[in-house]
């Protein structure tokens, strides 16, 4: 699993993000909004995610405060404690 920050793009500019990598956005822009597009319907039982601060990952985002976390984005698990994905 590989992990890269984004160029700094203009306000308004997509970016495109495969269906099946995980994907994670930082805004450094105080009161930003970030919307996005899928491909599907929403499927909340299809939902997985890991915690955005899991010192396993060692992402170093680029923060100069305190962030602002959904509760649900803060309540995923630590990729250690996954449980395996059947198909």
């Amino acid at each position: 699993m590989g992990f890269r920050r984004a160029p700094r793009r203009p306000p308004q500019t997509p970016s495109w993000f495969r269906a099946d990598a995980p994907t994670a956005s930082c805004s450094l822009v105080p009161n930003s909004t970030v919307n996005y597009m899928v491909d599907n319907f929403y499927t909340p039982a299809a939902e997985e995610g890991v915690r955005w601060n899991d010192p396993a990952l060692a992402i170093r985002w680029p923060l100069t405060g305190v962030p602002t976390i959904s509760a649900k984005d803060a309540a995923w698990p630590l990729f250690k404690d996954l449980k395996p994905v059947e198909f």
